[in-house]
């Protein structure tokens, strides 16, 4: 997920574009309900951001890394990173598609139209970025990647044509880990590290939330608060530094234990419904659901651990 935070600029094109989405249109370029200047806005914008973006890249990621010629990689067993980075590139989909989607629907397109190119148009760029990866001797397309991308890319639209579906949301938390925080230490003695925040996959926990008010009857649905769901995270601890294989006889530090899962539960509120009347909020709460505020939670797996407050 972090290695894709490049896909937030088209975000912030919205953020900026959308400021005018609620002033009435006296153009008359309008057709079929699409706004023309609008559409012209928002593809000057995005192109624009995707340039600068990729011309980024180019120099970090891909740049004297081009083997010339397409190399796939099966790397399901999560050696490296313990899975947590097919985790990010399936929430990575969920957020690309709901940023264009919001896109389209600013533009003028029906919101169930506008969520199905949404869709469409982060899978298209997500593998994209694979395609360019699978170039690269660092990297490679990564079959668990890609199949993480497309199924992340698809939770919005079914969420949109099968409403039940939408009691299952998934989040992330996050909070520096010590491989981040202590790093400059790290480096000089010798242990795992990673150099920036967007790395840091040990400081990151992904979360299934499930809301289970509509599956409840009788009085257990009348006394269940809306806001109130059951989540179940995923993490990791001991990782060997980003990119690095972290278990395994080819770890990177072999004087070290490999790393381990996490497992936790928690119970989680759903920001939709306790900021429901806050009109300032309307057009962020897509993504603030997205991500999980502290609260209580017990670490399950690999050893029993009760948080007061669960912060990432």
């Amino acid at each position: 997920m972090f290695r894709y935070l490049r896909l937030i600029f088209p975000f912030i094109v919205f953020l900026c574009v959308s400021a005018a989405a609620d002033q009435p249109d006296s153009s008359k370029t309008r057709q079929r309900g699409i706004h023309l200047k609008r559409l012209a806005y928002v593809g000057v914008a995005a192109a624009g951001v995707h340039w600068v973006g990729y011309r980024y890249f180019e120099r970090t990621w891909w740049q004297g890394q081009n083997t010339g010629r397409f190399r796939v990689v099966y790397d399901w067993s999560g050696d490296t990173l313990l899975n947590m980075d097919q985790s990010g590139h399936f929430m990575a989909g969920i957020l690309f598609t709901q940023t264009a989607r919001d896109l389209y629907h600013w533009i003028g397109f029906s919101p169930r139209t506008a969520m199905l190119l949404g869709s469409l148009s982060s899978i298209a760029e997500l593998l994209y970025i694979e395609f360019r990866d699978g170039r690269s001797d660092q990297w490679g397309f990564s079959i668990p990647d890609a199949t993480a991308d497309v199924l992340g890319a698809l939770i919005p639209l079914i969420h949109a044509y099968i409403p039940a579906s939408q009691a299952v949301r998934f989040k992330f938390s996050y909070f520096p880990s010590s491989l981040y925080r202590d790093r400059k230490a790290r480096q000089v003695s010798g242990r795992p590290f990673v150099h920036a925040v967007i790395d840091d996959y040990e400081g990151i926990t992904f979360w299934m939330v499930l809301n289970p008010k509509p599956f409840l009857m009788g009085p257990a649905s009348e006394l269940w608060p809306n806001w109130l769901g059951v989540a179940v995270g995923i993490g990791a601890q001991g990782l060997h530094g980003f990119n690095h294989k972290s278990r395994g006889p080819d770890r990177r530090y072999p004087n070290l234990p490999d790393a381990q899962r996490e497992i936790l539960l928690s119970l989680d509120f759903d920001v939709a419904h306790l900021l429901r009347d806050c009109e300032a909020l309307r057009k962020f709460m897509p993504y603030l659901r997205l991500s999980r505020f502290p609260t209580p939670a017990l670490r399950i797996y690999p050893t029993r651990t009760f948080y007061l407050l669960y912060f990432g």
